[in-house]
């Protein structure tokens, strides 16, 4: 009975993961685009214009625009590892599973509003560059706002039904997540939330966590060693 009712949340966690496994590889295309030179009529590249080189060397320089795409790849990374693992049969202590869920739809909200600046960017850049007529950097931009708002309504959903959970199970702790709803909260620091999450699902013996922390690490951490030399 229990397994009838947990398939359609994992099915809804499938499917989430698919989504931001598909947002990353369009933010990767993304990527490639920007790095590409300008194109002429043929499709054939082209010297860039006295405008787009003021305006790429200003305000939205290329590569700092790539380098936070890659920041926000590596954070949906993070995210989707942090969905596979808080799972309802994951831990049997339901304020634990239930705080985590709370904490981990938290930073899927700010990993989304930080990609959605990233991609203001991008579009800044393109449209001040004077590359309007880029047809494949707009579509591929496109595509990466209408998986970014897909996520984001299926993270809302999936928070919205958590909230109904323990408003159920203690309507004052619900009125107190209203509350903090209504309040502007402070920033989130997305990396570090999401990086302590992950701690947290690793301490509690998840071995999965090994192999993305290794990739952070080695991209991030490089002063913390070599990736074969042990942690402990």
């Amino acid at each position: 009975m229990s397994n009838d009712r947990d398939d359609p949340d994992r099915d809804d966690r499938e499917d989430l993961e698919e989504r931001i496994e598909e947002l990353e590889t369009t933010l990767r295309g993304l990527q490639t685009e920007l790095r590409q030179p300008p194109r002429g009529p043929m499709g054939l590249p082209r010297p860039p214009t006295p405008r787009e080189v003021l305006s790429f060397t200003g305000e939205y320089a290329i590569p700092t625009l790539i380098t936070m795409l890659e920041a926000n790849v590596r954070a949906l990374k993070a995210l989707q590892q942090i969905i596979r693992l808080v799972d309802p049969e994951y831990d049997p202590t339901e304020g634990a599973r239930s705080d985590l869920s709370a904490r981990a739809g938290r930073a899927s909200r700010a990993t989304l509003d930080r990609l959605q600046d990233t991609l203001n960017d991008v579009e800044g850049a393109l449209t001040e560059g004077g590359l309007p007529e880029e047809p494949r950097a707009r579509r591929i931009l496109e595509d990466a706002r209408r998986l970014s708002d897909d996520i984001r309504e299926e993270v809302s959903a999936g928070s919205e039904q958590a909230d109904e959970g323990r408003e159920l199970a203690d309507n004052a702790d619900a009125e107190e997540a209203e509350l903090e709803e209504e309040v502007d909260q402070p920033e989130v620091d997305v990396d570090a939330e999401l990086r302590s999450i992950r701690d947290e699902l690793g301490v509690r013996g998840n071995g999965s966590g090994d192999e993305d922390a290794d990739d952070e690490s080695s991209s991030d951490d490089d002063e913390s060693g070599p990736d074969d030399d042990p942690d402990a």
